[in-house]
């Protein structure tokens, strides 16, 4: 999701044409509209089988781009090594380790963000198609209304296409935005996916390896995620697909770290982290984006009390960008 899609009324109620909106280009936030440079005019009233056939349309092209091949590749790597941290055993070794440091490490210390280490590529697989464990998940957050934007309409084939690449079971492809409509919801549900009914506001723990999807949503939801997983075991399982962990670290002043990224700031230099070529053909619907990995060998760097002491992240209201529950 780019920046929010512009949906203006063009005189009648039969359809609605997508403009880009002038001015900086701004977050987005979970849940919020899309813009795009498509300049598509869009049937806001679209029915199911139509919009299926939309989205399958959309597939379809994807499918036999160099960016979806590249893409692939990219998560197959950072898929086999969150595969490797469910095979091997490592934390009681980063356990032992992280006890080491904590006792010549009495004090807090800020993160040494290393902004090379952010580029280190892991080595390319051998064995071809990189296949999941039975019990891996996928989690989308913020695809916004796919109904009427066709940024989202695209972004949720990309999601379906590695659904389908993986095999991912229906139970556990699981979506959230709070914009979602009633239409919109049953398509998911039709196509395979489970929509989860409250908004955790990302804070939801993973169970397993999971591949999460979050383009171009708020940095609060990125850092929220973080937190609910913090710990080397849990990290290990994730790879993560969204906004460059090193560029909003580089937006964002030293001292605000900890008010506005915490977690980010934190586990950035301890992720391998390699940026989405964007080579699609529509520029303003993968682009910005990074795949995210964390190998324990990173992890192990971290002192224990980086572990031990994790508050829950609290943000100014009016500085925030995502949907809060507002039961919460």
């Amino acid at each position: 999701m780019a920046s929010a899609c512009a949906l203006e009324t063009s005189g009648t109620d039969d359809f609605q044409v997508v403009r880009r909106k002038k001015g900086k280009r701004q977050q987005k936030q979970l849940g919020s509209s899309q813009e795009t440079s498509l300049n598509v005019i869009d049937d806001s009233h679209v029915d199911l089988e139509s919009l299926k056939r939309r989205v399958n349309k959309c597939r379809d092209e994807l499918l036999v781009t160099e960016f979806y091949s590249n893409l692939l590749k990219t998560l197959e790597r950072a898929v086999d090594s969150a595969k490797d941290s469910t095979h091997n055993d490592t934390t009681t070794e980063i356990t032992s380790v992280a006890a080491v440091n904590s006792s010549t490490h009495k004090a807090e210390t800020k993160p040494n963000i290393d902004r090379k280490s952010t580029n280190e590529h892991t080595p390319e697989t051998s064995h071809g198609k990189s296949s999941l464990p039975k019990d891996a998940r996928m989690l989308v957050y913020g695809l916004g209304n796919f109904a009427s934007c066709v940024i989202a309409r695209y972004q949720l084939a990309l999601v379906l296409a590695l659904r389908q690449h993986w095999q991912v079971a229906t139970s556990k492809c699981e979506m959230y935005d709070p914009k979602f409509s009633e239409l919109e919801t049953g398509m998911l549900q039709d196509l395979g996916c489970s929509v989860l009914q409250q908004n955790e506001e990302g804070k939801r723990r993973m169970q397993g390896v999971t591949i999460v999807l979050m383009p171009h949503c708020g940095k609060a939801l990125f850092n929220n995620l973080l937190w609910a997983n913090w710990s080397p075991r849990q990290l290990q399982q994730m790879v993560v697909m969204g906004n460059s962990f090193s560029n909003m670290v580089d937006s964002i002043p030293e001292r605000l770290w900890k008010k506005h990224i915490n977690y980010v700031s934190l586990i950035s230099p301890h992720c391998t982290e390699e940026a989405v070529n964007n080579t699609f053909t529509h520029t303003d619907i993968f682009n910005d984006l990074s795949v995210h990995w964390f190998p324990a060998s990173r992890l192990l760097q971290l002192p224990a009390h980086t572990w031990s002491h994790a508050p829950q992240p609290v943000y100014d209201a009016t500085d925030l960008e995502i949907i809060v529950n507002s039961s919460s």
